[in-house]
């Protein structure tokens, strides 16, 4: 707990923890490990992952929101500093919980679903407005082409579990 992850240019770590818990950050990512299984993402992107039969309640702390993740797989963008975008939750699979700062009542991404987040946001049922589920082609190509689910030597425990998903 404590230590920061910085990643530069195109660079990706992995990191894979003794209790189950795993994640792999992309180019110009700041990652902090917090005590509790939060991670606290401050740029950049990230894929996370609790390794198969493993129960390891964690949150991604991001400046828009906390998602909590309970055995599923989430991707989490958040944009460049000058951007309006808002950061990107996406559950790959099982269902995310997404909470905004100093707020209890979650909003809940299943399998297929994104939604962003603008910094400063509060209003739930707009934010559930936006959510969109992925088509089964939209689906396949982000399979095919995201980086951190495919970009590294050893597979994503996961990814068996993602390829016969078929949302939409």
């Amino acid at each position: 707990a404590g230590e920061t992850i910085r990643t530069q240019n195109k660079a990706r770590a992995q990191i894979e923890l003794e209790n189950g818990l795993a994640f792999r950050i992309g180019g110009d990512a700041v990652l902090t490990l917090q005590p509790s299984n939060q991670l606290k993402l401050q740029s950049g992107e990230m894929i996370t992952w609790v390794e198969p039969g493993q129960k390891v309640p964690t949150e991604i702390v991001t400046p828009t929101a906390i998602a909590g993740i309970r055995g599923t797989t989430v991707f989490v963008k958040i944009p460049p500093k000058n951007s309006t975008e808002g950061t990107l939750f996406f559950a790959w699979e099982g269902t995310v919980s997404l909470r905004l700062p100093n707020q209890k009542e979650e909003i809940l991404l299943k399998t297929g679903e994104e939604v962003r987040i603008r910094p400063g946001e509060r209003n739930l049922q707009k934010i559930r407005q936006r959510i969109y589920r992925l088509k089964p082609a939209e689906w396949r190509a982000k399979i095919r082409q995201d980086r951190l689910l495919r970009g590294f030597d050893r597979r994503l425990p996961t990814l068996d579990i993602i390829e016969k998903i078929s949302p939409g």
